[in-house]
């Protein structure tokens, strides 16, 4: 069984608040077993709420370099100017390997002085029991680029590419 925990910070650290940040870092434990189309950022600006819609060729993607299958995802910040109040950044349309659709979803305050991450939520968690290769042969965990089956603690069969 399989969990999705995420950690959000500012990027580059020390001393960053989301005031002077370039870049929030959102780091997804088995990111690799989902897809998303982008993330959207809510937040206070001259008393109103506004958003700003990233696609998914606007955001950095990396694979974590101690975990294969989890990802760092980095949304591009420095060109927004938030008022005081909450920051909420999401990612959009995602998916899981076992169908479902988890919140990926970080939030943040901003006073203009200190920031600090309000909370973060993972919601619809994934959750695996197995993994099969397309020949059928259970394996533990998806090493390599291609088709797999995925079967869910409900008994349920979906199928998962691996970038």
């Amino acid at each position: 069984t399989m969990d999705i925990n995420i950690y959000a910070d500012f990027m580059p650290t020390p001393g960053s608040n989301i005031d002077n940040a370039e870049e929030i870092e959102i780091w997804i434990s088995a990111g690799k077993f989902l897809t998303f189309s982008g993330a959207k950022i809510s937040y206070q600006k001259n008393g109103s709420i506004a958003e700003h819609i990233y696609s998914l060729e606007e955001l950095r993607i990396e694979d974590d370099p101690y975990v294969s299958s989890d990802l760092l995802v980095y949304i591009p910040i420095k060109e927004l100017e938030f008022g005081t109040g909450e920051v909420t950044i999401e990612l959009t349309n995602v998916l899981a390997a076992n169908g479902t659709s988890p919140v990926i979803k970080a939030a943040f305050h901003s006073d203009g002085q200190s920031q600090h991450i309000h909370s973060t939520e993972a919601g619809n968690l994934i959750k695996i029991k197995s993994y099969y290769n397309i020949s059928g042969i259970q394996v533990n965990t998806p090493q390599s680029k291609g088709f797999y089956l995925v079967r869910d603690t409900n008994g349920r069969i979906k199928k998962l590419f691996v970038q």
